[in-house]
């Protein structure tokens, strides 16, 4: 038996050979019909029950194997296959696959009749939602409305997005209540989200934010009775003529929190005249500071003390002689750092050729011409080094498109040779390959590989021959 159907592969191999393609067999008898049915696979192997189609159209297995094809075309009972489901049943009532298709039938119809029940439920939550029935409401409301909905579809996505809308819409109003300080009103939507969710993870912060708010406002109203009476007592020593001690009230005044546009305003009347004078020696102390820093390579810490002696009232004039010492110095470290990059690259560039690293060390040459374009060992190593690697890197892969790149590319190399040396070697099995796609372009490329090959002129009939 397994010598029959080995004869049977053996005899279809020589027909899909053979241009042009055999027609279907005819006049086989019953036992070479299930012989064949069998050893391409039946229904327990797709691609064999289409090969017995191709092979026997109208073979005693035929109609079974037609049905297994739609059915595995079918490619599961999912939503939305009840019409190729329908066809099926209709053109294979009696496959073997029928009454799986009659239990999907049913079972999609089954989901139709819950889903427009799903969809109606949707529906009046939805008018619950639009007429602001959220969580209450004497005819139902939105939430009670989803949970239904749920009920049904326990995964439904618009159901849970309903209630999570919902959700978000009580966070939402809970956050602007927090942020217009009004800590009655957050309180109040974080119940109801609680009400909806308790385990909700914003219930929690919510409360606590709440709390925090009340605590909060608290003690501002207490700072800001301080703060009254402060400005009344520096404003008195002011008057008096006592600046100091005006200066000492607000420092202790600091000291217990308190702060405000008002206070400011009198430490700053309070420290007008000392702190000017203060002010020209820090920012002499900061040019100086940043004189240094350049001269010493600290670029950064250069830039960082200049922008704090703006910030702090330093002159344009100084400012600008200051930037320009600090370019300079950024210059030339800048380029003391690219040379000794670039002299660090070309020793590693070294190791990798010498340790037949190509394409490693045609990208350090590379990188070092990056650094400095002018550099001449790193343009001869990528001389040097170029069709090295490509010669790595086509020699690796060993195919006749990455010889036949490499001639082209470097015509006149050494290598160039070789690749036409190995392209010889790899014609015999590159035909096999064009042979197999057997299309014009698949020849045309392989006459331009090969223009004087062994299989040229076989090439160029079977072009003109239309294959």
């Amino acid at each position: 038996m397994r010598w029959i159907g080995l004869r049977a592969l053996a005899c279809l191999a020589l027909l899909a050979a053979w241009p042009p393609q055999a027609a279907p067999a005819r006049d086989v008898g019953a036992v070479e019909d299930d012989l064949f049915w069998e050893d391409s696979g039946g229904c327990e192997d797709i691609e064999g029950a289409r090969l017995y189609l191709e092979v026997l159209p109208e073979g005693r297995h035929a109609g079974e194997a037609a049905g297994c094809i739609a059915w595995d075309g079918l490619k599961g009972c999912e939503k939305g296959k009840k019409g190729a489901v329908e066809r099926f049943l209709a053109d294979f009532s009696e496959s073997r696959h029928a009454g799986e298709a009659r239990a999907c039938l049913d079972r999609l119809e089954a989901d139709e009749d819950r889903d427009r029940r799903i969809e109606r439920l949707l529906s009046e939550c939805r008018a619950h939602r639009e007429a602001g029935r959220l969580t209450a409401g004497s005819g139902g409301n939105a939430v009670e409305c989803y949970r239904r909905a749920l009920d049904e579809d326990p995964g439904n996505a618009r159901a849970l997005d309903g209630i999570a809308e919902i959700e978000r819409h009580y966070v939402d109003k809970a956050e602007e209540a927090l942020g217009r300080e009004r800590p009655g009103a957050a309180g109040r939507a974080a119940a109801r989200l609680e009400a909806i969710s308790p385990e909700h993870p914003a219930v929690e912060t919510l409360n606590v934010r709440v709390e925090d708010l009340k605590r909060e406002l608290a003690e501002r109203e207490r700072l800001a009775a301080e703060r009254r009476e402060l400005v009344r007592e520096v404003e008195g020593l002011l008057e008096a003529g006592k600046p100091e001690d005006a200066r000492s009230r607000l420092a202790a005044g600091r000291k217990r929190g308190l702060s405000g546009k008002a206070l400011a305003a009198l430490e700053a009347r309070v420290g007008e005249a000392l702190a000017e004078a203060e002010r020209s020696r820090a920012l002499a102390a900061r040019a100086a500071e940043v004189r240094s820093l350049a001269g010493s390579g600290k670029i950064g810490e250069a830039r960082a003390r200049l922008a704090e002696a703006r910030a702090e009232g330093l002159d344009e004039g100084t400012a600008s002689e200051l930037e320009a010492a600090i370019g300079e110095a950024e210059a030339r470290a800048a380029a003391a750092a690219r040379a000794a990059e670039a002299e660090r690259l070309l020793a590693e560039c070294a190791d990798h050729g010498s340790a037949r690293r190509f394409g490693a060390a045609l990208g350090c040459y590379r990188e070092v011409l990056a650094l400095a374009p002018a550099n001449e060992d790193a343009a001869a190593g990528v001389r040097r080094f170029g069709p090295l690697a490509a010669w790595d890197e086509v020699s690796g892969r060993d195919t006749v498109e990455g010889y036949y790149g490499y001639e082209r590319l470097h015509e006149g190399s050494m290598f160039a040779r070789l690749a036409r040396r190995r392209l010889k070697k790899l014609e015999a099995a590159y035909w096999k390959e064009v042979l197999g796609s057997g299309t014009p372009s698949a020849y045309g490329r392989y006459l331009e590989i090969y223009p004087e090959g062994r299989f040229a002129g076989l090439a160029r009939r079977r072009m003109g021959d239309g294959h």
